[in-house]
């Protein structure tokens, strides 16, 4: 499975994530009703293999399915609150 950067980071965003740091090392922090879900660097590659979907995913305590799906607009944040 393939992902491309804005994929992911449309994701995140829809889980509450929040970018800080500089643009070439972008930090993600993801919170949930005022929990530090996870913190991670996204690194500025154009595509995502599932090496580092897993990665992303691992943090948030998601498999690469159920990220994916959150990236690619059939999952939101709702949802993500109840598997929580």
């Amino acid at each position: 499975m393939q992902l491309e950067r804005r994929e992911i980071v449309r994701g995140l965003y829809k889980l509450g994530g929040k970018a800080c740091g500089k643009k070439k090392h972008e930090k993600y922090k993801v919170w949930v009703d005022n929990r530090l879900i996870g913190s991670f660097p996204i690194p500025n590659n154009r595509d995502y293999s599932d090496t580092l979907i897993g990665m992303i995913g691992k943090n948030l305590s998601l498999s690469n399915h159920d990220f994916s799906d959150v990236c690619k607009c059939s999952k939101d944040l709702q949802w993500y609150r109840n598997y929580l």
